[in-house]
């Protein structure tokens, strides 16, 4: 780096700026500056920051250069002597500055070259022009690129206008420092400076775009303009010695090659007139894929189209195609006058392959792709794709992409003619878009048996309405639903076995429930033979109507009160009884086992008395909204979204003496997942459920309580973020994560919102939104070792064979972070580590369910009080009671809901689901032997846990706890927990230098429809 003592007196300059006038004992550090700048300043005499003392804090002391230790550092703090300006040596300054950075005052990067950028454009006006200036302004943007493709760092730009202004040199003399090809000085106008060239040289010769060309056909691509034999020889050697260079480095050897320069070389080309490319879409007026486009529909319409290549069209000529149409603009653009590039590329921004094309001058510009394009793939890819479109060596001209589409090899599928219907969550929503309620009625007393597609869905076709609608169905619920109907009913539940991945190794195995010895002969006998018959109805009209999930309960059908409303009562009678087995509770269940019988879980199925109870309660109330209070299908779906079933049953009896299931999550709208009450990760067991239930991630039948708590997380990284906008690499810790869902979807929505503001800012060159990058280490617990980081791993492996589309919200995993100099770093690297607790410093750690949980006999006076029905009975949560002595514990109880509206359609829908719920709560009491009181959660934190988290707080800035079951209480009780809300208080003033505590809300909400807690302890 060549160093000018311009820039010592502007970077003085904007320190005095920045920091302002000091005070006796104040102190500042920098540590956003490399090291090698930092020994320069500390170095040179002449940068001396008016009224600040200057120290570089480096592995050494010698007070000839300005520097010392970083415990000498700690020392001139405490001795509130002069004003101090410490240059931080971030590779040699060593441990010991956690103190200095909590306490001083840090300079960052932004405010520092805010400052620096604006003296130093005014330096090169005042030393050259107002046109200099304008023109290195120009420049910076062009190396950035549009929508600032390119990194071009804040220092960088500094150093170009320093040295632009030092030297009293055209900007385009040193346009290489931006990462430019350097340009000679003409005549020509402002408009026509020779950036664009240069841009195009940069990308043409030394672009990954280029990267499998010879550097002749590179050089042949510019259509150089009469060169000599000299120069084609000379840029030969260039590019050849430039391939094994960082871009930087290499153009920087151009600097004595002024033959090589752009003006020194021309290029024939006409006058750029071009202003915008319109990319014509593939799709005609009704939304259907386009013949001319070569690609078609396979499944449904929202769906990426396919472009399916034919193995053998080389043997029988019928070759696949894909077209690709554009418009310029202006339409009367002279024929040749510019070049177009039209890659195809992956998610990942990899190039498939390419084509360059010379305008046409015609009414649509196009251009063609065959299986000869693609002869690299194999004949089992499986590859996402998108087509980008773009002027060669104009990057004012924004670059078109089109929608995404598939590429594979294969036949093309014949296909049935028809919609294929709306997805809604269940069909009550769909049907509310009909005219009227009596055809709703005759449709759920119908026994039309509907339809499954191919990608499980149950279809309700009405074509004299001109609708049809389709709901999810995971293929375990279908398996066992198929069982039971076979079966005829029968009271029992399931099991099956699966691998550590949650995939399932054999068929789910039925657990029959005979009928108690003890009932022979008594009325109870009746009672069992009603529930039998019952259940027997009920499967029956699973039958044909698609299930549990294709159900829809209207209470004005024939089949409601013979079927549905007798199956409920039934249940609810033989729950009720004391003299019954209170694990019958656990019919129409499926345990999830692994491979050597350890209960993982437990999934309750569609047709368990409870869920039905809640399904008929939210069925009606959404017909009644429809067709009595004449809400419209929009409004109702937005306002019932907030309805899934959560809690519905918060517990079940365990498969062993004194234990328990707990409510986990809701997989999908009609299937709820639960873990036994001693599982140290539920997230791990949660996405094994849900594996087993639906053999895919798909967002059918993943946890819903899962993406709220993301959304938390996410927010809370934000304002991490805010308060320490330091680092373009975050390192997170994340203990007992589960698969990784939910970590990796919230850094996702930090990623987008990073990217946002970078959008809203684009223009501004005086400041950078850099989108950062992360390192994640996920801490599993010992029984979960396996399944922590699937969801990661799995979606770079769908990258890596092509088998599979990524949501566009877990694309990111799988880009890099553009840094100066053309380093590409990854945005998510990641590692599963074998312990259980982190040893190494982080910026953030992130634990999940850290307390220990188990259900216990109630007793409980606070709990036994009713409370009002919520949602008229649909929302349910835990009313929670926390108590420090003898130690932390929460006690977390469902209390009777007696009180309150009931149910707008029919007073009963509530009471037949408070009924069911207060009965299956009575079973789980009985079967922990607790008789008369409610099931209470206790939840308390051991001695380990707390060691650990005092450690977590230790090695890093901020610890965020994600708990379902345990409050902010713990951390926000300064009268009976003095010890950690000192320690709390301590660590939050330095780190955010805020003088006082937020609340007990801006930490944690009381838990809503089963959402996890989220604690924030900085």
């Amino acid at each position: 780096m060549l160093w000018t003592n311009l820039h010592t007196t502007l970077l003085a300059s904007a320190f005095e700026n920045v920091l302002g006038k000091p005070s006796s004992g104040s102190m500042a550090f920098v540590r956003c500056l490399t090291p090698d700048i930092v020994e320069r300043l500390s170095g040179d005499k002449a940068f001396a920051p008016s009224g600040w003392q200057v120290w570089r804090v480096a592995d050494v002391e010698n007070t000839e250069i300005r520097t010392l230790t970083a415990d000498r550092a700690v020392e001139l703090r405490e001795s509130k002597g002069e004003a101090a300006l410490l240059l931080v040596d971030t590779r040699r300054a060593g441990a010991g500055m956690d103190g200095i950075y909590s306490a001083a005052r840090e300079v960052d990067e932004a405010s520092l070259f805010t400052e620096a950028l604006r003296l130093a454009r005014r330096e090169v006006t005042r030393r050259l022009s107002r046109e200099a200036r304008d023109h290195a302004e120009r420049a910076v943007k062009k190396a950035r690129g549009h929508g600032r493709r390119f990194s071009v760092s804040l220092w960088t730009e500094f150093d170009f206008l320093v040295r632009i202004a030092a030297n009293k040199m055209h900007p385009a003399d040193l346009l290489y420092l931006l990462g430019l090809w350097p340009v000679q000085k003409s005549n020509e106008s402002e408009e026509e400076d020779g950036l664009d060239v240069s841009r195009m040289f940069v990308d043409r010769l030394l672009g990954t775009a280029v990267s499998g060309l010879t550097p002749a056909r590179r050089i042949e691509a510019l259509k150089l303009l009469n060169p000599s034999e000299e120069q084609i020889g000379d840029l030969e050697r260039f590019v050849r010695s430039a391939a094994t260079k960082p871009l930087l480095a290499a153009l920087a050897e151009l600097n004595d090659k002024k033959h090589l320069w752009v003006n020194a070389l021309r290029i024939e080309s006409a006058t750029r007139l071009i202003q915008s490319i319109e990319l014509l879409s593939w799709r005609n007026n009704t939304g259907r894929i386009a013949k001319w486009s070569g690609l078609v529909e396979e499944g449904e319409s929202e769906e990426p189209p396919v472009l399916i290549l034919k193995p053998d069209a080389e043997k029988t000529g019928d070759y696949s195609k894909l077209e690709v149409k554009w418009k310029a603009r202006p339409e009367n653009l002279d024929k040749g006058a510019v070049d177009y590039r039209i890659a195809i590329v992956t998610d990942m921004e990899e190039e498939l392959a390419s084509k360059e094309v010379t305008h046409s001058n015609k009414r649509e510009e196009k251009c063609r792709f065959s299986n000869d394009d693609f002869s690299l793939l194999s004949e089992d890819a499986l590859i996402s794709a998108k087509v980008i479109v773009s002027v060669i060596g104009n990057d004012a001209v924004e670059q078109q992409e089109s929608e995404e589409f598939i590429v594979r090899f294969g036949q093309p599928p014949e296909r049935e003619q028809g919609g294929v219907g709306k997805k809604v969550r269940t069909f009550s929503l769909g049907l509310i878009e009909l005219d009227n309620r009596d055809t709703v009625s005759a449709l759920a007393s119908s026994t039309t048996t509907l339809s499954v597609d191919s990608k499980g869905c149950v279809l309700l076709r009405m074509p004299q309405h001109g609708k049809s609608f389709r709901v999810f169905r995971p293929s375990l619920i279908y398996e066992v639903e198929q069982q039971w109907i076979e079966q005829g009913g029968a009271i029992g539940r399931w099991r099956v076995k699966v691998r550590a991945s949650g995939a399932r190794a054999a068929e789910a195995e039925f657990v029959p429930f005979a009928r108690p010895e003890s009932f022979s002969g008594t009325p109870w006998e009746s009672l069992w033979d009603r529930v039998a018959s019952a259940s027997r109805r009920v499967a029956e009209r699973f039958a044909f109507c698609g299930g549990g999930v294709g159900q829809f309960y209207d209470e004005r059908s024939k089949v409601f009160d013979s079927v549905v409303k007798e199956y409920l009562l039934a249940w609810a009678a033989l729950f009720e009884l004391k003299e019954s087995d209170p694990f019958v509770v656990l019919a129409n269940t499926v345990e999830v086992q692994s491979l050597s019988g350890r209960t993982i879980g437990l999934i309750v199925l569609p047709s368990h008395p409870l869920r039905v109870a809640w399904h008929v309660a939210f069925d009606n109330l959404v017909l009644h909204a429809a067709f009595e209070q004449n809400a419209t299908p929009k409004d109702i779906r937005e306002e019932f979204a907030v309805l899934d079933g959560v809690m519905f049953p918060a517990f079940l009896p365990g498969l062993e003496s004194g234990t328990s299931f707990v409510f986990a999550d809701t997989l999908g709208f009609h299937a709820v997942g639960m873990v036994p009450d001693s599982d140290k990760e539920p997230k791990a067991a949660i996405a094994i459920l849900g594996r087993a239930l639906g053999e895919s991630e798909t967002a059918d039948a993943a946890p819903t309580v899962g993406k709220q708590s993301a959304q938390v997380l996410g927010s809370e990284i934000l304002k991490y973020l805010d308060c320490h906008d330091t680092s373009k690499l975050l390192h997170i810790h994340a203990l007992r994560a589960g698969d990784g869902l939910t970590v990796a979807r919230s850094l996702g929505r930090v990623q987008r919102q990073f990217r946002e503001g970078a959008e809203d800012e684009e223009g501004e060159s005086s400041t950078n939104t850099t989108v950062p990058a992360f390192v994640l280490e996920l801490y599993p617990s010992q029984e979960q070792r396996g399944i922590a980081g699937r969801f990661i791993a799995e979606a770079r492996e769908k990258r890596r064979s092509g088998a599979g589309v990524l949501a566009d919200d877990d694309r990111w995993m799988l880009e890099s972070l553009s840094l100066p100099g053309g380093v590409n770093l990854p945005r998510l690297r990641w590692a599963r580590k074998d312990e259980q607790d982190p040893k190494t410093a982080a910026h953030l750690a992130v634990a999940f369910d850290t307390f220990a949980s188990r259900v216990v006999p109630g007793g409980t006076d606070w709990a036994a009080r009713p409370r009002p029905l919520y949602a008229f009975g649909l929302l349910s949560f835990f009313e929670r009671n926390f108590s420090t002595s003898p130690s932390p514990v929460w006690r977390s109880a469902i209390p009777s809901s007696a009180e309150g509206e009931k149910h707008p359609a029919d007073r009963t829908h509530s009471e037949r689901l408070v009924r069911l719920q207060q009965v299956v709560q009575n079973c789980v009491a009985r079967s922990i032997d607790d008789q008369g009181h409610l099931p209470t959660l206790r939840t308390e934190i051991s001695p380990e846990k707390a060691h650990s988290l005092r450690e977590l707080h230790r090695l890093c800035d901020w610890v965020i706890t994600l708990d379902r079951n345990a409050g902010i209480e713990y951390f926000d009780s300064p009268r009976d927990n003095r010890d950690i809300y000192d320690a709390l208080r301590d660590r939050l003033r330095p780190r955010t230098r805020r003088p006082w505590l937020p609340s007990v809300d801006h930490f944690n909400q009381q838990p809503r429809r089963g959402q996890e807690s989220a604690g924030w302890c900085p």
